[in-house]
């Protein structure tokens, strides 16, 4: 996670553990790319986080600069 950026500003930390983009389940870098694809051009996404035993859900802007 950069300092600075969307993910970091709302809280997502290294060690963290993306399980799903968009509600769908990611456990590879092939998977994130298909999962990132169709929600390409929207201004957000929405990602499971797990961290520990726990998961959330967060709304990541996609930085467009």
């Amino acid at each position: 996670v950069r300092r600075g950026s969307p993910a970091a500003r709302i809280g997502i930390e290294a060690g963290d553990r993306l399980l799903a983009v968009a509600g769908r389940p990611v456990t590879n870098l092939r998977e994130l790319r298909q999962a990132l694809y169709p929600v390409r051009h929207a201004r957000s996404v929405l990602l499971t986080i797990g961290r520990g035993q726990f998961a959330y859900a967060v709304t990541v802007p996609f930085d467009r600069t």
